[in-house]
């Protein structure tokens, strides 16, 4: 039976909204995975690790704008970045993939000029080398940060 009358709609979309909220939520869900996903392909070229210490799981890794102008980007667009990737009306040329702890360390040395050690579960890890860092990149790992910008 088609809903015919614009106010029985409304309430039949409300109440639909209210008893399937879990599955609606679910279905939300993948949607923003698979559209993040989608971006990262793109600004990635379909190589999905982080540019500077090879991390490849997916869950820790993020956009990284490369002259640090992330604020900047997000005041002057109301769309979210990943959305003008996807839909192709934003240049992805100034934009890189980095796990979420080299793009913290990058955005650090990059406006502040602070140089940070990071380590993962007690070790110390090089940022450049691949090979010496721990590819889960914090996740369910303890983390602490050491300041050495004194000590460089």
């Amino acid at each position: 039976m088609p809903i015919k009358n614009l106010e029985e709609r409304k309430i039949y979309y409300k109440k639909y909204n209210i008893d399937n909220k879990k599955k609606i939520q679910i279905q939300r869900k993948g949607y923003r995975q698979r559209k993040r996903l989608k971006a990262l392909n793109i600004v990635g070229k379909c190589i999905l690790k982080c540019v500077m210490c090879g991390c490849e799981n997916i869950d820790a890794l993020t956009i990284n704008h490369n002259d640090s102008n992330g604020s900047k980007d997000r005041e002057e667009n109301t769309r979210s970045i990943i959305d003008r990737i996807v839909d192709g009306s934003r240049k992805t040329d100034d934009l890189s993939i980095m796990c979420y702890m080299c793009n913290w360390n990058f955005y650090q040395k990059y406006k502040f000029g602070l140089n940070y050690t990071v380590i993962f579960n007690g070790q110390d890890k090089d940022y450049i080398n691949p090979e010496t860092h721990n590819n889960n990149c914090g996740i369910g790992s303890t983390v602490s940060i050491r300041d050495t910008s004194a000590s460089a």
